[in-house]
């Protein structure tokens, strides 16, 4: 069993292929993943993957190179 840890299979340039593209990774092996949410733009679309396939899980939080931007209610949307 292969379990990727560290996956942003939501990022734009998957918009095409992302189905085919987890296909070919359980193909190959892989059979768990994390999806990264870093960000008010990349945590709901993790949260999406990780309620749409029971083998990718959600890894959230707030990434320091975004922390500027970061505002006090982000730090109670995440925790909800």
């Amino acid at each position: 069993m292969l379990f990727d840890t560290h996956t942003h299979l939501d990022a734009p340039q998957f918009d095409e292929d992302r189905e085919d593209m987890i296909e070919r990774a359980l193909q190959s092996g892989v059979s768990r993943m994390v999806n990264i949410g870093f960000n008010r733009e990349t945590i709901p679309s993790t949260m999406k993957l990780a309620e749409t396939y029971d083998f990718i899980y959600a890894a959230v939080g707030w990434h320091p190179v975004d922390a500027i931007s970061m505002e006090e209610q982000d730090i109670d949307w995440i925790a909800s």
